[in-house]
């Protein structure tokens, strides 16, 4: 190993401790892509690079990245443009991508932190459930897809708030998704807010029929009726929603708004039932399994 790079490390380093970041960037993260950069020089112009981060993290021992210069390093290799520092973004946020390496995932991942203003915790979560595995438009065409599901609607639906998957009865099921509304949201994606649970609806004839959860998906302009089952898919529940989307557009839906969407969330969906049923030919109609 070069001794002059890591003298040379140990007299820059401790300037970039104290750097001002561009406007709307975190100091943190602006200050660590700073150390990046510098520590992936001196690492790339080394000949033999053995040994070499263990002496850098010698030199940042007692900072707040102590023990950190190979991720740094990484950091920097990763993002080495200055305009990857997106505003809104914390050094959380690309901890959490920095265990990505495939690089279409990571972007796939950094568009939606920054376009849907997660968190940090918010995106760690999407990337330990596996997010962009199970949308049906997933960020790169090798990736296995869901068959005739919309972009927004992961399959299966990951409800961590629910690992038992044991209910005693689908309102038991119900209130464990309102009562974490926030997750279930989250796993849908961008655009929908909720509207309503146990909507009552009554046909001309006097029929009444309940919807379990009712949402608004204000991009796509339509709403979207989940009807929740804690058993497998069945005949019976398709024949159902059909029914709920067929009243709920007649007594709700706008003019200007898009046909409704029905979501039959149970525990199991089998692929036949699927492909020689209404949901093969619906183009409005879905089944999604559920997983803690």
């Amino acid at each position: 190993m070069n001794i002059n790079q890591i003298d040379n490390l140990k007299t820059e380093l401790p300037k970039l401790f104290h750097v001002q970041p561009p406007l709307g960037v975190s100091p943190t993260l602006y200050r660590n892509w700073c150390l990046g950069r510098v520590i992936h020089q001196a690492f790339r112009a080394l000949p033999d690079q053995a040994g070499f981060f263990e002496r850098v993290n010698a030199l940042l021992a007692g900072t707040p990245v102590q023990g950190m210069a190979a991720i740094l390093e990484r950091f920097y290799h990763w993002y080495p443009s200055e305009n990857s520092l997106r505003p809104g973004l914390s050094w959380a946020h690309f901890q959490a991508l920095l265990g990505l390496y495939n690089a279409s995932v990571r972007d796939f991942y950094l568009r939606c932190a920054q376009t849907r203003h997660w968190t940090a915790g918010q995106l760690k979560r999407q990337i330990q459930t596996d997010w962009h595995l199970r949308l049906s438009q997933p960020p790169d065409p090798l990736f296995t897809s869901a068959d005739r599901l919309p972009n927004w609607l992961p399959n299966p639906l990951v409800l961590e708030f629910a690992p038992s998957l044991v209910f005693s009865d689908e309102a038991e099921l119900e209130t464990a998704i309102v009562d974490h509304l926030e997750v279930f949201l989250l796993e849908l994606g961008q655009g929908l807010s909720f509207v309503a649970r146990q909507m009552r609806l009554t046909s001309f004839s006097g029929l009444q029929m309940v919807i379990d959860l009712v949402f608004y998906h204000h991009r796509q302009r339509h709403f979207v009726l989940f009807e929740l089952k804690n058993v497998p898919l069945s005949a019976a529940a398709i024949g159902q929603m059909q029914s709920y989307l067929q009243l709920f557009d007649d007594c709700w839906k706008n003019p200007e708004d898009a046909p409704s969407v029905g979501v039959i969330l149970c525990t199991d969906v089998d692929p036949a039932l699927q492909r020689y049923s209404a949901l093969y030919q619906n183009p409005y109609l879905y089944a999604v399994a559920f997983t803690g």
